[in-house]
């Protein structure tokens, strides 16, 4: 399990099956700077409004989940 940001984009990498439910999970929560989520098998996609907002995002992602992070 991580997290990735490139630009305004975040990867998270999660366990096979879960990634669906991490994507509600964020989507529920309503992130300041989110636009949206996309999720496969066992990555989500964060679509983050600006680059600079996205190492914040990570940040709290990692604060709310035991995930590694790599900015």
């Amino acid at each position: 399990v991580g997290v990735t940001a490139a630009e305004n984009l975040i990867v998270i990498r999660c366990h096979p099956g879960t990634a669906s439910a991490v994507a509600f999970a964020l989507d529920d929560v309503e992130l300041d700077y989110v636009v949206g989520t996309v999720a496969g098998d066992d990555t989500v996609l964060i679509i983050v409004d600006k680059t600079e907002h996205a190492a914040d995002v990570v940040r709290i992602i990692t604060q709310l989940g035991n995930v590694d992070s790599v900015l």
